[in-house]
């Protein structure tokens, strides 16, 4: 998607704005756990405050899904929000990134070429590796945080920290 709107020299830093985002989303579900847990405890909830969070986390997604679904265009071509010249001078903008925009046709021996380059292996392997740690970090982080002596509360609202970390750190080597 970011290949088809921005030119090769502006990519990293906008997939940089989009990987921040996972920062503000640590930061923005540590406070909401927190809040949550601590309205579960007063015994404000009919349900668990878990569940609570999943169903606030997870009705936003979908949300988000139909709303991007409707609205996100293909590819500047189809680009509601664009007039006709609009449309063709977006498409010239990143003519120079020679990736094409849109292109349906399976082409097999591209398919193959990409197998045989041991960059997309190397490639796949970094994605896997950040993915095991990234899970395993997000998904236990206040278990490990508890474990070490705080109490279930005070171990929701230190994700926010490591979540600013991370959004300082993308901002930093963004530029």
């Amino acid at each position: 998607m970011t290949s088809q709107w921005y030119k090769k020299n502006e990519q990293g830093t906008r997939i940089g704005i989009w990987f921040a985002q996972n920062a503000m989303g640590n930061m923005l579900g540590a406070f909401l756990a927190w809040g949550l847990a601590k309205h579960d405890r007063a015994g404000e909830f009919s349900i668990a405050g878990w569940k609570v969070l999943f169903i606030c986390l997870g009705g936003l997604t979908v949300v988000l899904g139909i709303v991007l679904l409707v609205f996100l265009p293909d590819s500047p071509r189809t680009a509601r929000f664009l007039s006709e010249p609009d449309r063709a001078l977006a498409v010239e903008r990143i003519k120079g990134n020679q990736t094409g925009i849109g292109n349906k046709t399976h082409k097999w021996p591209q398919v193959k070429e990409a197998l045989l380059d041991p960059l997309t292996w190397l490639y796949c392997l970094y994605s896997v590796a950040l993915s095991i740690f990234n899970g395993g970090v997000t998904s236990f982080f206040s278990i490990i945080i508890a474990s070490l002596g705080y109490g279930p509360l005070d171990s929701l609202l230190y994700g926010a920290p490591g979540g600013a970390v991370l959004l300082v750190s993308v901002i930093t080597l963004m530029h």
